[in-house]
C-alpha cells in the first residue's frame, strides 16, 4: 500500500485543499407574491384571486387573515398547474396536488366560505332622492329581515320605520 498516506502524514504543500461543507444554508431573500414578475399567467393568477378572496372578507383583513389569503392564493395557482399539467399529460395527480387541496380547503373554511358585505354608510341626500319605488323596496327588503335586525338595518339606511307599515 504504498500509495496511501499514513494517518496524520503531512499534506503535500502543493495538494489541493478541501473545502469544509457548508453547515448553513445558503442566504436567499425572503419572497412574497408581490415580488413576483407579473407579466407570468401562474402570477397573475395567484395576484387576482389574492385581491378578490381580500375583497370578500370585507377589504379589511387583519394580519392573520392577510397571511391566510396569501397561503391560498399561492395554492391555488399551484392546484391550477397541477390541474394543467394533469389534463395535458394524463396520468394520476400525485400526492402533493391532493394536499394542496386539503390545506386550501382548510385555509378557505377558516376564512370563511361566504363573502362579507361592505358597510355602507347612508347620507340624508341619498336616502331624500330615493323615489317611491325605491322606498317600497327598501320597505320589503327590511320587512324581510328578522325582527331583531330590522329596526338596526333601518337605522343604518337612514330611514324611517322598520319596514312593517
Amino acid at each position: 500500500m504504498p500509495d496511501t498516506p499514513e494517518i496524520g502524514a503531512a499534506r503535500p504543500p502543493d495538494a489541493p485543499r478541501k473545502r469544509a461543507p457548508r453547515t448553513t444554508p445558503p442566504s436567499r431573500k425572503l419572497r412574497t407574491l408581490d415580488d413576483l414578475d407579473q407579466r407570468t399567467a401562474a402570477a397573475r393568477r395567484a395576484r387576482e384571486f389574492q385581491v378578490a378572496l381580500t375583497r370578500d372578507l370585507g377589504d379589511d383583513p387583519s394580519a392573520a387573515e392577510a397571511a391566510l389569503v396569501s397561503r391560498a392564493a399561492t395554492l391555488t395557482a399551484f392546484c391550477a398547474h397541477c390541474e394543467a399539467e394533469w389534463l395535458s399529460a394524463g396520468g394520476a395527480l400525485d400526492s402533493s396536488y391532493l394536499g394542496a387541496t386539503k390545506v386550501l380547503r382548510g385555509i378557505l373554511e377558516a376564512l370563511g366560505l361566504k363573502r362579507v358585505p361592505r358597510p355602507v354608510e347612508a347620507h340624508p341626500e341619498t336616502t331624500e332622492a330615493l323615489s317611491a319605488r325605491d322606498r317600497s323596496e327598501l320597505r320589503e327588503y327590511l320587512a324581510g329581515l328578522p325582527a331583531d335586525q330590522r329596526a338596526a338595518e333601518a337605522r343604518k339606511l337612514g330611514v324611517e320605520g322598520d319596514g312593517r307599515d
